[in-house]
């Protein structure tokens, strides 16, 4: 049923058939559309974050620890194009940075990266509709129990007809 879905509404983006030099099943690539509405700021909590390393992995009621030089953590939202303040709840022990990937909508993979004072939070630009993900870069100690992405300027509106 869910196969049926994905084949009559996702557009296709290239198909393989057997052919002589072509051994083994048909495969298709579906390309995943993006929500019909991408939502408003979001909270975007810790246990939802991915983290590189198991030590810094959140447990219930404990935050993302950041427990060697290098570490990060991955946020992942759809917003609708506009200006964004990027800013980290929990304890960081100083400053990082956070860096911006758009996974969908056609933005280019990486948006920028540059320094993050975890309290002010940081601006970013996000060009079009889409999926995005907040790489946050803090120093060792650092707890992280989420990210807040805010409005700084409202989105562009179209206006009916």
């Amino acid at each position: 049923r869910v196969y049926q879905q994905v084949f009559a509404t996702f557009p296709l983006v290239r198909r393989w058939e057997r052919e002589e030099y072509r051994l083994g099943p048909e495969l298709r690539l579906y390309r995943i559309p993006d929500p019909p509405d991408c939502g408003p700021p979001a909270d975007l909590p810790a246990t939802a974050a991915f983290v590189p390393d198991g030590s810094m992995r959140p447990r219930p009621k404990r935050p993302i620890e950041y427990t060697v030089d290098g570490q990060w953590s991955a946020f992942k939202g759809c917003f609708d194009a506009g200006t964004y303040r990027v800013t980290v709840r929990g304890e960081p022990t100083g400053p990082g940075e956070l860096e911006v990937a758009a996974i969908s909508g056609g933005g280019g993979p990486r948006l920028g990266r540059g320094p993050l004072d975890a309290a002010a939070g940081r601006e970013v630009r996000l060009p079009r509709r889409g999926k995005y993900l907040f790489y946050i870069y803090l120093p060792v100690g650092s707890r992280v129990r989420g990210v807040t992405v805010t409005a700084s300027s409202p989105p562009a509106r179209r206006s009916a007809p």
